[in-house]
């Protein structure tokens, strides 16, 4: 578990530092991505409940988001998801972000292993899920023949009734069954995320976290609420200590038993500096922005595809018409194209666009992808965009001057030794130096500059993925 109240937010510091959970002596950090800059200014000055609130929801958003990058299976171009828990449970074939454990007497940080949450629900199809609970609950009745040796804690009647507290008495236990309470508390733990995150439960995992409510928990409780989230700890770490002295641990206990132990209590890892986060977190921005560009409805006929479900790759793919657009691109690849109208392009820059407004190279690069859109769709004009991580949504139409020199200089860079390649660079160079002539500047090429709200962008990137349902 981790408290928000106390939480510690700070920015990246670059373009390739890494984002994500950081602990340092024992006291967690979150660091948050570029654009988050207003997003931290803001938090700081609110009110202890609002800032726990405010806190909470930017961490699920940055952690879903970053869930949700982990499906596509990316390479990610060498920037690594932090995954120690992997590491070490690698027998188990198992994928799982860290866990930590702060110093003293605080609570755990836990996030790292939800993965084995998932997994172990997961794992079990559903009606073999509440055969466990439907079977365990014959573990669950008390073992009468010990009633005797508790003779000294019992209360008597004045008919000479004695009268033992059940949680004093042993429970009869049937070999490989999993305990039902066990079983719903993982239930209702991975309900209460999943509400954080947005994420959709199964109907049998719902009702038995609803069961488990019912039976052990106060109707206001929470594990995400400011006011109640440490009793409700403490309740379930009670509870879970209850259930491991009266059963055995076979292999199907150990995973749920481990699965809530894991969220409640965390594990040690002092050597370890990052919990949860990827180093380079330009990848994903890419991945969001793309995503983005989708859900506002254009038409994306060509993207940068590495970092995407095959889902959507594929919805890109049947987008498709012209040959040559693949033919001229895939070299340089900009980030989208897409064909509604007269068509367009974005590339998504993650970078402030203070820091990057008066760099040449961006919009150099950008009107060549936009004079080769034009090339093959005759008489179009399409749109040119780039896209910057921000703290709130801005538009703002630039015009900038290009120099012929700077295209040519960087056509011929990304010539290299590959044939095609060298072919596109002369094909360009020539077209080029027809149509503009002698011209050694073009002046005022027009540039639509979007600062997205990166919050927002990346809610909406995580929108719809569970890990009950990963496709």
């Amino acid at each position: 578990m981790i408290d928000f109240s106390s939480l510690t937010l700070e920015m990246a510091d670059g373009k390739s530092a890494f984002v994500g959970l950081l602990l340092r002596n024992g006291t967690p950090t979150l660091r948050m991505p570029l654009g988050f800059e207003s997003i931290l200014d803001t938090i700081n000055g609110l009110p202890a409940e609002e800032r726990y609130e405010r806190v909470k929801s930017v961490y699920f958003i940055l952690y879903s988001a970053l869930r949700a990058f982990a499906r596509t299976g990316s390479s990610m171009k060498g920037s690594v998801l932090q995954d120690f828990l992997a590491r070490q449970n690698k027998q188990h074939g198992r994928s799982e972000f860290n866990a930590i454990k702060q110093k003293g007497d605080a609570p755990s940080v836990m996030f790292s292993a939800l993965d084995r949450l998932w997994g172990v629900l997961n794992l079990q199809e559903e009606p073999y899920l509440l055969q466990l609970v439907e079977r365990a609950g014959r573990k669950d009745a008390v073992d009468w023949g010990g009633f005797h040796r508790n003779l000294h804690r019992a209360n008597f009647l004045e008919d000479g009734t004695a009268i033992v507290d059940q949680d004093f008495l042993t429970r009869r236990t049937l070999p490989g069954e999993c305990p039902s309470d066990l079983v719903r508390m993982c239930c209702f733990i991975a309900y209460e995320i999943s509400n954080q995150m947005g994420w959709e439960c199964t109907e049998v995992v719902s009702a038995l976290s609803q069961e488990y409510r019912s039976d052990h928990l106060s109707s206001d409780a929470s594990l995400f609420k400011i006011e109640q989230w440490r009793e409700t700890r403490e309740t379930l770490c009670d509870h879970l200590e209850r259930i491991d002295a009266h059963s055995i641990r076979d292999d199907v206990y150990l995973d749920f038993y481990e699965a809530a132990d894991h969220f409640l209590n965390g594990v040690s890892v002092a050597d370890t500096k990052e919990a949860w986060g990827i180093a380079g977190f330009s990848c994903v921005w890419e991945a969001a922005c793309i995503e983005g560009l989708i859900r506002e409805g254009r038409r994306v006929a060509l993207a940068d595809t590495a970092n995407l479900t095959r889902a959507r790759a594929m919805q890109i793919a049947s987008h498709r018409r012209h040959e040559e657009l693949e033919q001229m691109f895939s070299p340089m690849r900009p980030d989208a194209v897409w064909l509604e109208g007269d068509g367009g392009l974005m590339d998504a820059k993650y970078r402030l666009y203070e820091d990057a407004k008066t760099d040449p190279k961006l919009y150099t690069k950008q009107y060549i992808y936009s004079w080769i859109l034009r090339r093959i769709a005759v008489g179009s004009e399409p749109e040119n965009e780039l896209w910057f991580p921000a703290g709130e949504d801005a538009t703002e139409e630039v015009q900038e001057n290009i120099m012929f020199e700077s295209m040519l200089g960087y056509l011929k860079g990304l010539s290299g030794s590959n044939e095609h390649s060298k072919k596109l660079y002369n094909l360009c160079k020539s077209l080029m130096e027809a149509e503009l002539g002698a011209s050694p500047i073009l002046s005022g090429v027009k540039f639509r500059i979007r600062q997205r709200n990166a919050l927002d962008l990346l809610a909406a990137y995580a929108e719809g993925f569970s890990p009950f349902n990963p496709d």
